[in-house]
């Protein structure tokens, strides 16, 4: 056995971490995350095209939520790259927390609170209820700061164990759970209110999306918070906190992209005439299909301009 062996066997033995569970875990999340990435960037795109005259706001939180993620991507990229091809065999890599603490924690804090800080106005737009924006808020920055913390405590141990970082991780994860339960569970009471006062139509489609986008987040976070906890050692759960990272995004350009509404198709059976959904304070985009006499089906792309009425009376 060569020096670099023992010393290496020495350092698994030592430590909890299997290098085996690491760099599988690395792999996969990898894979995960550069798949949604790529349904990010379709989503991108398909919102540049149809939404030229959002509001300024909405056009900064998709481009400050795609530069995030571009910038989160690289860096998990080139560590990956470090870990599996330039370190490739030696175990202190996978313990070198210099590399992984502002993209696996930072960066993931920001995208959270862009999204939920979206979520905390759009539920406020539906039902008006100020304590609950403040709440859904404050938490949202909470998650945040928490984030920030656990990325310093990464930092501050050169090689940190599960035990070290456990405190801030749990904190911080707990807190993002606990803030996507609630946004889920005031879209999905949003969701049955506006169904008891109106018929099915546009309205109710798109927040009845919105309610299971926001869902599918809240199963995806709870999920990361029970593998950190159950199984924080063999890092399976970077696999969901990387995907929980792409899901925040796609969720919102889903949100914004659900405003596009094509007649003839499938739900063509639904109403509508009722356009008062101010989702932006601009204009609201309706795709309509009209069929020649030779069946050639021609998109064409109409503006809905919003009445300014509320869609809760």
């Amino acid at each position: 056995m060569t020096e670099s062996d023992s010393v290496a066997t020495a350092i698994v033995g030592s430590n909890a971490l299997d290098p085996y569970l690491v760099t599988k875990s690395m792999i996969l999340a990898h894979l995960v995350s550069w798949t949604l990435f790529g349904m990010l960037s379709v989503q991108v795109y398909v919102y540049y095209v149809l939404s030229p005259q959002d509001s300024w706001r909405f056009k900064g939180a998709v481009g400050l939520t795609y530069c995030l993620e571009l910038t989160q991507l690289f860096l998990a990229t080139y560590h990956s790259f470090h870990v599996l091809a330039i370190g490739f065999g030696n175990p202190l890599v996978l313990e070198n927390s210099e590399e992984f603490w502002f993209h696996l924690s930072v960066l993931r804090g920001i995208v959270s609170t862009v999204y939920q800080t979206f979520c905390a106005w759009h539920v406020y737009s539906l039902i008006r209820w100020q304590w609950l924006l403040l709440v859904i808020s404050s938490l949202s920055i909470t998650q945040l700061c928490l984030s920030i913390w656990d990325s310093v405590t990464l930092l501050r141990f050169s090689r940190p164990t599960h035990s070290q970082v456990f405190p801030a991780g749990l904190c911080w994860l707990l807190s993002a759970s606990l803030c996507n339960i609630i946004i889920a569970c005031s879209l999905t009471y949003s969701h049955r209110l506006l169904s008891a006062n109106k018929p099915a139509t546009i309205v109710t489609r798109l927040v009845g999306k919105t309610t299971e986008n926001g869902i599918n987040v809240t199963i995806f976070s709870i999920l990361e918070l029970i593998l950190f906890i159950a199984k924080g050692e063999s890092f399976w759960y970077s696999i969901v906190l990387t995907a929980t990272s792409k899901l925040y995004s796609n969720t919102l350009l889903a949100i914004l992209n659900s405003r596009v509404h094509i007649t003839g198709g499938r739900l063509s059976d639904l109403h509508t005439r009722d356009t008062s959904y101010m989702f932006s304070q601009r204009a609201q985009f309706s795709t309509h299909i009209s069929q020649p006499q030779h069946g050639e089906m021609t998109p064409e792309i109409s503006k809905v301009y919003p009445t300014g009425r509320e869609i809760i009376s």
